[in-house]
């Protein structure tokens, strides 16, 4: 069981690229990931974002075509992100806690409308999400598919695009791989996108 575990830890780290589209995610592994996504720790278990579950083809391409690489890396600038085109797409977006649906809750937290409050929220909505991230990329490892996250891409855009005012804050593609592919490739160019080794430092204590 560890290795199995630790299997799937080391191959969630890698972000795919490139997607095998002919198949589609069952729905009891898509309750499984949604699950991952909506049901993990948070800060007093607060409800700091809201999760849209995609799997339009239509929606996930227009959210893709307002991606964008952030910094110019050489071969992968000026491209955009297609670990979004993944067979299933998660946009984990900002839950305003300050909205009367939530004033409540908000006035328990934080009592008045201050900056560092703000700045205590803003801390952590992205905790949260990243560690709900962290739940789903586990989790649809151990299922068998890949997974990358953006977080570079129009934000009014997608709020367009989803109907909603929520702030988009990262999008999560879930899926199966295309076999023929390095997961590196470009969905659509086949250009390779870079990626790195990290080395974490690890102090036992």
């Amino acid at each position: 069981m560890n290795n199995q575990i630790e299997v799937s830890i080391k191959k969630s780290q890698r972000c795919q690229r490139n997607w095998n589209l002919e198949k589609t995610i069952p729905e009891a592994d898509l309750k499984t990931i949604v699950i991952a996504a909506t049901e993990c720790p948070s800060k007093q278990n607060i409800c700091f974002y809201n999760v849209h579950v995609i799997q339009n083809r239509e929606i996930i391409e227009d959210i893709h075509d307002v991606t964008f690489f952030e910094n110019d890396y050489g071969e992968g600038s000026g491209r955009t992100n297609p670990q979004v085109l993944a067979n299933l797409l998660l946009a984990f977006t900002k839950n305003d806690l300050r909205t009367d649906a939530n004033q409540e809750t908000y006035n328990k937290m934080h009592g008045k409308d201050t900056e560092a409050n703000k700045a205590t929220l803003d801390k952590d909505l992205h905790q949260s999400i990243g560690v709900a991230a962290g739940m789903v990329n586990l989790t649809a490892s151990l299922l068998g598919y890949q997974t990358g996250c953006c977080a570079c891409f129009d934000g009014e855009k997608i709020k367009s695009i989803l109907k909603t005012d929520d702030e988009p804050i990262v999008l999560m593609g879930v899926g199966i791989k295309d076999e023929t592919l390095n997961r590196r490739q470009h969905h659509i160019t086949h250009d390779m996108i870079p990626s790195f080794n990290k080395n974490i430092s690890v102090n036992y204590i």
